[in-house]
């Protein structure tokens, strides 16, 4: 058969016919670079878990602090450390330092308003266990690895820093979460010091995004607009059973908390607090349990999918605030007077509010001035070193 088409396809070409063979497939087009890619945080996360046990100050965590910072420098960002020393007194009354070392990368955006993006990649050190920390310590460096990479394709308006927390782990075993966020502490010290704290817009915090069972926490403390927003659009894209609606308020500890301790409210907490079980803090939950195969790419595609299509939500509605609040006011016609600012109005203008654990309604679009509060104390103005 394959000798008649040959036959046939020289005869063709005697009579001036053309004989082609079938056309190759068109290739298939390239992925969208602003697409997040479940299977590239999966690496991320293989290639940190791989590298075992990542306590502060250990050299797991220098080698899972080395990929890191080759990963962005991959994608054209410029990882800067954020080294400090914390001081331990022990029962003896001596004291004793530890070295710790966030990374801090930043994608520009059209204003030097800041997004803040973090999660921890250290891990918790037990004395009677191996702790790999895949899901609690990992997952959402892995997250943000892959977030970078579509946020350096396809910006938001605001300019993001990247924040890879050392130090967020409790260094005593007995310690609970909330003990520790040393890496979270520092950098809020580092804003206020520089006199930043007024520019930030939206402070996200990520951890336990992998866990193959998922039910994000419908956090308390995380402020409701940008909360409701992730969860609409989790709800719009099919992911509602992960963003769930209908579960009750609760309070995992994470970073965000400290940045609410110093004045800021416009943040959330990304986390499931419930690693294995329907009761927080869960059966996995720093245990040796906590490993690849309590993981699954699946959960970190949903997780920073909607995580990608809230955060552009929610800067878009930062940015209609900007135009509103810089659009000058008409002056008032002659015969009428100005209208007086009316209670609810003034109310509304408050970018904080105080939840009840209820039920709260569905809010409406952003239409307030979203002010932050200035810093707490007088600090130097002066630029946040590097970035």
């Amino acid at each position: 058969m394959l000798r008649s088409i040959g036959i046939l396809c020289g005869l063709a070409g005697l009579l001036g016919l053309a004989c082609e063979s079938p056309a190759p497939p068109p290739p298939e087009p390239a992925q969208d670079p602003s697409h997040f890619s479940g299977e590239r945080a999966w690496e991320h996360l293989k290639s940190l878990v791989e590298i075992g046990p990542r306590a502060s100050g250990t050299p797991g965590a220098d080698e899972a602090r080395s990929y890191i910072r080759a990963q962005l420098e991959v994608i054209g960002l410029e990882p800067a450390p954020h080294s400090f020393v914390i001081e331990n007194e022990l029962e003896d009354g001596a004291v004793e330092e530890s070295s710790y070392e966030t990374i801090v990368a930043v994608v520009p955006g059209e204003t030097e308003d800041i997004v803040v993006l973090a999660a921890p990649f250290d891990s918790k050190h037990f004395e009677s266990f191996t702790h790999l920390g895949a899901n609690n310590g990992a997952s959402g460096a892995a997250l943000l690895l892959e977030l970078a990479r579509v946020l350096r394709a396809d910006p938001i308006p605001y300019t993001v820093w990247l924040a890879f927390l050392d130090g967020e782990a409790a260094a005593a075993e007995e310690a609970g979460a909330e003990q520790g966020l040393l890496g979270s502490r520092t950098l809020v010290s580092e804003i206020q010091e520089a006199g930043l704290l007024s520019r930030l817009r939206l402070v996200v915090y990520f951890n336990q995004v992998a866990d193959r069972d998922l039910t994000i926490a419908r956090d308390l403390l995380s402020d409701r607009m940008v909360r409701e927003t992730f969860r609409r659009e989790a709800r719009s894209l099919d992911h509602e059973s992960v963003f769930p609606v209908d579960i009750p308020f609760s309070r995992p500890p994470g970073g965000h908390t400290v940045f609410q301790s110093v004045g800021f409210r416009r943040v959330m907490s990304v986390i499931d607090d419930r690693y294995g079980g329907d009761e927080a803090p869960g059966v996995y939950w720093q245990t040796e349990e906590d490993t690849l195969e309590q993981c699954d790419p699946t959960s970190l595609e949903i997780v920073g999918t909607v995580t990608n299509a809230g955060l552009r939500k929610v800067a878009a509605l930062f940015r209609k605030v900007d135009r509103y609040s810089k659009k000058p006011v008409p002056a008032p016609e002659e015969e009428v007077a100005e209208p007086a600012e009316s209670e609810e109005a003034a109310e509304s203008a408050d970018p904080g509010e105080s939840e009840e654990v209820a039920e709260p309604t569905e809010p409406a679009e952003l239409v307030e001035p979203v002010a932050t509060p200035e810093p707490i104390g007088t600090p130097e103005e002066a630029a946040l070193p590097s970035p």
